[in-house]
C-alpha cells in the first residue's frame, strides 16, 4: 500500500478546544485517536492503535522516496 493511500484513510474529524487533532481510527473504524499538539502521536481510545501524526517536509520526502541502500540524514538538534 503506497503512502499516499495511507494517509486518504485518515480522516480527520474535529480540532477540538483542548489542542487535540481528533481522528477517526483507520484501523477499527469505531475508535477515535486525539493527537495533542504538543506531540506527534496519539492512541485509538477503542482498538489502542497508535497514530503517528507526521507531515513530512519536502526535503524529507525525497528522503523518504530514496530508494538508495544506505542513506544518511545528518543535521544539529531540530534541524528537521
Amino acid at each position: 500500500m503506497s503512502q499516499e493511500s495511507k494517509l486518504d484513510m485518515l480522516q480527520f474529524v474535529e480540532y477540538s478546544d483542548d489542542n487535540f487533532r481528533v481522528y477517526k481510527c483507520p484501523l477499527c473504524k469505531t475508535g477515535t485517536i486525539k493527537v495533542h499538539d504538543s506531540v506527534f502521536y496519539g492512541r485509538c481510545d477503542s482498538c489502542l492503535a497508535t497514530l503517528i501524526d507526521y507531515k513530512p517536509l519536502p526535503h524529507q520526502v525525497k528522503f523518504h522516496e530514496s530508494k538508495a541502500k544506505f542513506k544518511l540524514n545528518i543535521g544539529g538538534y531540530g534541524s528537521g
